[in-house]
């Protein structure tokens, strides 16, 4: 049924976290979750009870990359008000029964914050495994699996993809033995390394070779992801933003996300 609306809400795309908030979701949840939080597969809401801390959010998230507004209507984000509605015009919600949805996507129930599965979930824990040992089953030299393992410590520790983290953690991993990585992963590393701004990183390597950055590194590192607590539709989004850490190419990027939705589809 999509996010409720209570007293003032702010609704953030999910999209728009996972592609311009530092740190995605996760840090965003962190940052904003000390109310109230409604979300789906699509759209975070948290409210206020005034005006005041509405434009103290609001400026927040301009801060930290959120677009509020374009051609006078909500572009990121958008504020509802219970009881007078939409604050400005949003072609991009759509309200049923007291709740905003994505226009043009079906409807589905809320994931309230306090509803996520418990990582203590045996299910889920033995899926967690499952998909680890199948993994190091499948490789035989043991990059991937290293570089799988590193994304799996960073999502159980951050409940989702941090990006700062994950990269810490890759670099870190290639400086003391990086092996069996690929092309693109080790030049981007090395440009990392000689001081490179990160995502200057990726993109000099990208065009350094062409364009040709549809490696397969990240579908061997990113099988984790399906076990995080992140929704299936949240998969597509998390697996491109994580192989964009290394790969442009979204060939690269939509190979992992096939590999990670199958791994959360395999029983």
């Amino acid at each position: 049924m999509g996010v409720t609306i209570e007293f003032i809400t702010i609704i953030v795309r999910k999209d728009a976290i996972a592609f311009k908030y530092p740190g995605g979701l996760p840090a965003f949840e962190y940052d904003f979750c000390g109310g109230p939080y409604r979300a789906d597969s699509h759209l975070a809401a948290f409210g206020h009870m005034g005006p005041q801390d509405v434009e103290a959010s609001l400026s927040d998230l301009e801060s930290l990359g959120m677009e509020l507004v374009s051609d006078g209507e909500w572009k990121d984000v958008a504020v509802v008000d219970q009881f007078f509605g939409l604050t400005r015009p949003c072609p991009w919600l759509e309200f049923e029964d007291g709740a905003a949805h994505l226009a043009g996507v079906p409807r589905e129930p809320i994931r309230h914050y306090a509803d996520a599965p418990s990582p203590a979930d045996p299910s889920i824990t033995d899926r967690r495994s499952g998909v680890l040992l199948g993994l190091a089953a499948g490789d035989k030299i043991g990059g991937p699996r290293a570089m799988a393992l590193e994304l799996a410590f960073s999502l159980n520790e951050f409940d989702g993809l941090y990006n700062t983290d994950v990269k810490r953690r890759y670099l870190a991993w290639w400086r003391a033995e990086g092996y069996d990585t690929g092309q693109v992963f080790d030049a981007v590393m090395m440009k990392v390394d000689a001081g490179v701004p990160w995502d200057d990183a990726v993109t000099c390597v990208d065009r350094e070779l062409g364009g040709m950055t549809g490696g397969c590194n990240p579908a061997h590192r990113a099988a984790p992801l399906a076990m995080a607590r992140i929704s299936t539709d949240g998969l597509v989004i998390e697996a491109h933003r994580e192989a964009s850490f290394t790969h442009k190419s979204e060939i690269a990027a939509s190979v992992s996300a096939f590999v990670v939705v199958l791994c959360r589809l395999s029983k």
